[in-house]
């Protein structure tokens, strides 16, 4: 199984809030901005910033919910894209495993976006 290179310009959207697509990312080189809706606000939080080495989309690959965050070239990146088949012949034991990590994983960035949002100067 070969992985494929994505390559991004800045301001490049690798991946939007919402979206149920079934990949995710490893960053090879450059940096990328995660940018997360605040819950039952109107307003964006730039959340962090990957960088070479850091997974991308992880969450959604493996418990199938929509994106919790939009991800966004700061400047020229490449990525590898993995799909489901990358993980073909792994005991499903050990994806159920992922799962539930993943799971634990969402409920803290959920917490997290909350918490930036209670704690952000107002002006």
């Amino acid at each position: 199984m070969k992985l494929k290179k994505v390559h991004l310009k800045k301001g490049d959207i690798l991946l939007k809030e919402g979206d149920t697509d079934k990949k995710m990312y490893y960053i090879v080189s450059g940096a990328i901005e995660v940018v997360a809706k605040i819950p039952g606000r109107h307003k964006k939080s730039n959340v962090n910033l990957l960088q070479k080495g850091d997974l991308i989309g992880e969450l959604s690959f493996f418990d199938g919910k929509p994106r919790s965050a939009t991800l966004i070239a700061t400047e020229e990146t490449e990525a590898l894209e993995i799909t489901k088949d990358f993980f073909d012949g792994i005991h499903p034991d050990h994806v159920r495993i992922f799962k539930a990590m993943v799971h634990k994983i969402r409920v803290l960035n959920e917490k997290i976006l909350d918490l930036q949002d209670k704690f952000q100067d107002p002006s």
